[in-house]
């Protein structure tokens, strides 16, 4: 055990680096696994045919760019609630790691682009930082 007088600031600079390097390493290979195991790609197929299914049981008659427009702003609903939740207990930087590889194909199904995807994202993980610290 080290006593206050040995510490030093480079001692807790290298813990704090290694700390952060091992959480960021940890995220990075979930996330690879995640999508060698084609996770992505089934939760998209998954969470798309429950959205249609929504759509679909409504009682109004919608014509097609209607039920492209519910079906996208479900999906974005959906996401968004578990975003919050996600970020309710993960940093930001693993979060993102494991997130977008996860959500990039369900953004793409729903005709959202890869950057603006990516970008919405982040900025959904960085209002809960905000909000986490008061500001």
């Amino acid at each position: 055990m080290k006593y206050a007088s040995e510490i030093s600031l480079k001692s807790v600079y290298e813990t704090l680096y290694g700390e952060i390097k091992d959480a960021f390493d940890c995220a990075s290979l979930f996330a690879w696994t995640l999508t060698i195991g084609k996770l992505p790609q089934v939760l998209a197929s998954g969470l798309l045919e429950v959205c249609d299914t929504i759509v679909r049981a409504w009682p109004a008659q919608l014509d097609p760019a209607e039920l492209a427009l519910a079906r996208r702003v479900l999906v974005l609903m959906i996401l968004n609630i578990t975003l919050l939740v996600v970020g309710m207990f993960m940093d930001a930087g693993p979060t993102l790691l494991i997130v977008v590889p996860v959500l990039l194909p369900i953004s793409q199904a729903i005709g959202m682009g890869r950057g603006l995807a990516a970008e919405k994202i982040r900025r959904r993980i960085k209002m809960r930082l905000l909000s986490l610290q008061g500001g």
